[in-house]
């Protein structure tokens, strides 16, 4: 009885977890199974540095319960935008259309004064597709 009470308290608060913690217009992945891209962000270089992060998906915020930037994505027009580690943290929005197979990559470029969208071909190097500025406050 008492493990059967554990587990069904333990199952719910699991669920509430998955179910209650994500936002009304969150992104969600594409799927897998289909035609899709991935996107990705640089990895840290230092444990106290944080990679550049994608926090909207065509205008639709990305989880924060996550471990890493991956992002499977629906092979249409794509909107992201880009925050940094320091101010100024936002960076204009990067548009592209992802193309089925492809693994594209965010990074900082000149010294994080701006970030590139990389194409990440498997049999040859990086190719810079399109890059975007830090966004000036506005006061």
């Amino acid at each position: 009885m008492k493990t059967q009470l554990l587990s069904l308290f333990f199952g719910g608060l699991i669920t509430v977890l998955l179910i209650g913690c994500s936002y009304t217009n969150q992104f969600r992945d594409a799927s897998a199974i289909g035609p899709h891209a991935v996107l990705t962000a640089e990895d840290v270089t230092h444990w106290r540095d944080r990679g550049p992060t994608i926090t909207h998906i065509n205008e639709q915020l990305t989880t924060f319960w996550r471990s890493s930037e991956r992002f499977t994505l629906a092979l249409r027009p794509t909107v992201i935008r880009v925050v940094a580690d320091q101010e100024p943290y936002n960076y204009a929005p990067i548009e592209f259309t992802p193309v089925a197979g492809h693994q594209y990559e965010v990074r900082y470029l000149d010294d994080r004064s701006s970030v590139g969208l990389f194409d990440l071909p498997i049999s040859s190097a990086p190719i810079l597709l399109t890059y975007s500025r830090r966004e000036r406050a506005s006061h």
